[in-house]
């Protein structure tokens, strides 16, 4: 999650003026794929959300723009067929690329299936990182043409869009090794924990590209984690954190406290590395509805502190956002 309250205040106008433009592209591997990108799901629509929904909606943190008081982040209901959606695919690449585990059961110990939950949220997150840095890009190119900021001189605003631009150029890097390994058919080179978490009812899907700001392998480049969490059953919900070989041994050395852990505590430590870390992430609102008011603010409140900075050392029994079945 990454969001700079203060760089955006400073793009606060340029940006309400271009509300509602929608970035969309397919992200599929090979040449550039020119068809309409669609509503692509990064969480299993026909069986996992189906463990979640009622009356046709979960539970997202959504986040509007608002002229006075910037970026506003709360819970809302959210519509199937929007949750968990990016427009980064076309219907025929999101299609064929996720046949094996929209139409098969999902088997935890095969390594392609688990590939495929890793790319895609990969590509949750390349499509994240182009549409901000485009749309900051534009809202920067916009105060230009208003005066707010100097033509040929970069300035903090300026400053801040060429960021998030990086981000998603070194998010592209990042994307391609998974592209190389799908076109070789080498899916197996990726590494994974799993874990099939017993629990007393579905409450939380998840799918997420997390980067460990500060951490770097031994190449230089940040450590990264595929994250995803999907119902299985009534009863089970699947954690699966993948890992390029490189990022491993570190990434690992991180998420020990879910790895090594089991029952309600590793559902907890898992907890709180969603919400610290995740924007992807859908709530049962059977389950939200269950809630008390200190822990719908607890967790709101943690995940706009987190945005901009992670903060694990926090801990709170409010921010557990499963039902353990012991």
């Amino acid at each position: 999650m990454s969001v700079d309250d203060d760089h955006l205040r400073s793009l606060r106008q340029p940006l309400f003026k271009l509300r509602g433009v929608r970035y969309a592209r397919c992200f599929a591997p090979g040449p550039m794929c020119k068809r309409p990108a669609i509503r692509a799901h990064s969480v299993q629509n026909a069986r996992c959300l189906d463990l979640l929904v009622d009356s046709g909606h979960v539970i997202a943190l959504t986040h509007r723009l608002n002229m006075d008081e910037g970026v506003l982040i709360d819970f809302a209901k959210v519509g199937r067929n929007k949750a968990t959606t990016f427009a980064g695919l076309c219907e025929s690449h999101d299609r064929e690329l996720f046949a094996p585990i929209e139409t098969q059961p999902l088997a935890l110990d095969d390594s392609s299936q688990l590939f495929l939950l890793a790319y895609r949220a990969v590509l949750f997150e390349l499509h994240a990182t182009c549409a901000a840095g485009a749309l900051l890009h534009a809202a920067y190119a916009k105060r230009v043409e208003l005066g707010i900021d100097p033509k040929g001189k970069l300035s903090p605003a300026g400053q801040y869009a060429t960021e998030r631009m990086a981000i998603a150029f070194e998010t592209n890097l990042y994307k391609l090794r998974f592209d190389q390994a799908l076109t070789s058919g080498d899916t197996a080179f990726l590494l994974h924990d799993v874990s099939l978490l017993e629990v007393s009812r579905p409450t939380v899907a998840a799918s997420a590209l997390i980067s460990l700001d500060g951490v770097a392998n031994d190449e230089g480049d940040v450590v990264r984690i595929c994250l995803t969490v999907l119902p299985v059953d009534q009863t089970r919900i699947a954690a699966v954190l993948s890992y390029l070989p490189e990022d491993a041994p570190l990434a690992r050395v991180h998420l020990d406290r879910i790895i090594t852990t089991r029952g309600a505590h590793q559902m907890y430590e898992l907890s709180r590395r969603i919400i610290n870390h995740c924007s992807n992430f859908v709530i049962a609102p059977h389950y939200f509805d269950s809630w008390a008011q200190r822990k719908r603010d607890t967790i709101r409140e943690y995940f706009v502190r987190t945005i901009r900075v992670g903060d694990l050392a926090v801990e709170d029994p409010d921010l557990m956002l499963f039902e353990s079945a012991a």
